[in-house]
């Protein structure tokens, strides 16, 4: 997903959100009942992403772009 200079994935381990501007990002991992399934879109102050919960149960997570932290500068 892609929106407002920032770009979000999943890959099976976690949630990478990238801030296109300067190629900053964060990573959000998965934890024991606690999937990222897909980024779905992006504003500019929230990233919407599917997550799975305990295995079946699917739904929503709002993630607040200022709340991400210091993040990783890029390589």
């Amino acid at each position: 997903a892609v929106g407002c200079g920032y770009a979000a994935y999943a890959n099976g381990y976690g949630l990478r959100i990238i801030r296109l501007s300067d190629g900053w990002s964060w990573f959000l991992a998965n934890v024991a009942s606690w999937d990222w399934n897909q980024a779905l879109a992006l504003s500019c102050s929230e990233a919407f992403v599917s997550i799975a919960i305990d295995g079946p149960i699917n739904t929503l997570a709002r993630v607040g772009l200022a709340t991400l932290g210091p993040g990783t500068a890029p390589d």
